[in-house]
């Protein structure tokens, strides 16, 4: 069940990459741009059933003026068939939504002004969601309108709290919560955000190092949209196994595998600190078989965690077996043999799969990031659904229970069937078997729950985790 008082009262996005996700569907970018206003109405019907009194949508911003006669005439025409079609005014009106319009609106054509004008009054009596939209809007050219108001004025000195009062967003509340979509880098995206909220839009402090695997640029955009930095860990680059094999061939196998796991760990050691990367994502590597540098180099990156509590890790599927793996921890197969693993391992990212239960352990971590999101069954205990595309499980015997409690891990989740669902470490790292970034990858697409609330709430927890993965101190 969703906690609603923990949901952001005042939401604002950032609507971008809309060429870009046409371009990579294989389609013109004038359907980018309608598949983008398809998502708004979307966006405010879900605000509308969170009770999410806010919502602030970031159109058209001044640079888009810089484009193409053609493409921006595309955008209003689109931009007036929206505000005059019928049925979606009435579903604005019917949701009880208002509709509030900022920026330089004396730029627009002279139709679609009108249509802004005429829009806010046939809603300007709902009382639900307040929607505003910002169109010719800049961060700069707000600041200069306030100004101007200032001058206009004649006031001589202006503190911070009256001089909000000048912006566009006089009448909004503060933001809780800014999403970026499109993966924009942060040079151009400051231009866009709203005047007071561009120096907490980007951390650069944070920079995630990324396995290169088969769905790494799905989970890069992830991060992107997150507005953190970054970088690929491409362990075919930073370590020659061949090499250092060879250097140690001659020693006895059990020390010559402690020598070459000590060398990669050094190796990435260095990559690690050269880049300053101090978050770590280990992914799953769908449709390609285990092979012996990802297993060394997952190895060596949890050796490289334990003795450095700042870098934060989150592993997922492949990435949590790979680390149990190491810790000689029993994994159950669910695909059998090398030959299988194509056919057999779903694809949680491309795929319509199934999701789960997942039943969070109280007292855990994982209890703790998800608490402010859902509210706890009779029992005590909280759940949520995860998408399930397990190729193998951390098998749930009194043995591995006993090892991990040897080893100073905890379990943090169970399925409904008693598997180990989630792993966390002595710094609250968690390990998780179910593939949670898919959801945020693509959570538009996974139609196969019980209930659309289901999903936004799962949706919700998948996003907090990723959040707190890179925000926890």
């Amino acid at each position: 069940m969703l906690n609603l008082e923990s949901l952001p009262k005042h939401l604002a996005i950032i609507m971008d990459g809309n060429g870009r996700w046409a371009n990579n569907q294989g389609r013109v970018k004038i359907d980018g741009y309608r598949k983008g206003s398809e998502v708004a109405f979307d966006i405010a019907k879900h605000c509308t059933v969170l009770a999410i009194p806010y919502l602030t949508l970031y159109a058209f911003s001044m640079e888009n003026w810089l484009r193409s006669e053609n493409e921006t005439d595309y955008l209003f025409n689109l931009f007036y068939y929206t505000l005059t079609n019928e049925d979606k005014m009435k579903f604005i009106y019917n949701c009880n939504i208002k509709l509030n319009f900022i920026g330089n609106l004396s730029l627009l054509p002279s139709k679609i002004f009108d249509q802004i004008k005429k829009a806010e009054e046939v809603t300007h009596k709902n009382d639900g969601l307040l929607l505003t939209v910002a169109v010719s809007y800049g961060a700069k050219q707000e600041i200069i309108h306030a100004i101007n108001n200032v001058i206009k004025g004649n006031i001589d000195c202006v503190l911070e709290e009256e001089f909000e009062k000048f912006l566009y967003t006089k009448d909004l509340p503060k933001l809780d919560l800014l999403i970026r979509t499109g993966g924009e880098k942060s040079e151009k995206v400051n231009k866009e955000l709203p005047a007071l909220t561009v120096e907490n839009a980007v951390n650069y402090n944070i920079i995630v190092g990324l396995l290169q695997t088969d769905e790494s640029q799905n989970i890069y955009e992830i991060f992107n949209n997150f507005g953190v930095k970054t970088i690929f860990i491409d362990y075919d680059k930073i370590i020659n196994l061949k090499e250092i094999q060879e250097e140690f061939a001659k020693q006895d196998e059990i020390l010559a595998k402690k020598l070459i796991l000590d060398r990669i760990k050094v190796e990435v050691a260095k990559f690690i600190k050269e880049q300053k990367i101090n978050r770590i994502f280990i992914s799953d590597n769908f449709h390609s078989a285990l092979n012996p540098y990802r297993q060394l180099v997952n190895e060596a990156i949890v050796k490289i965690v334990d003795d450095n509590p700042t870098i934060h890790l989150l592993a997922i599927c492949g990435g949590l077996q790979d680390i149990m793996h190491a810790k000689e921890i029993e994994i159950t197969n669910v695909v059998n043999d090398e030959k299988n693993h194509l056919k057999s391992a779903s694809y949680p990212q491309k795929e319509n799969i199934p999701l789960q239960q997942i039943k969070i352990v109280p007292g855990s971590s994982l209890e703790k990031v998800v608490a402010r999101f859902l509210l706890p069954n009779q029992n005590g205990w909280f759940s949520t659904y995860f998408p399930n595309a397990h190729s193998g499980t951390v098998s749930n015997t009194t043995e591995n229970r006993r090892r991990l409690e040897l080893l100073g891990y905890k379990i943090a989740a169970f399925a409904n069937d008693g598997l180990i669902e989630a792993i966390e470490d002595k710094h609250s790292n968690i390990y998780f078997q179910s593939h949670l970034e898919a959801l945020v990858v693509k959570s538009d697409k996974n139609s196969r729950l019980s209930s659309q609330k289901v999903r936004q709430v799962s949706t919700l927890v998948a996003i907090a985790i990723i959040n707190d993965f890179l925000h926890r101190v």
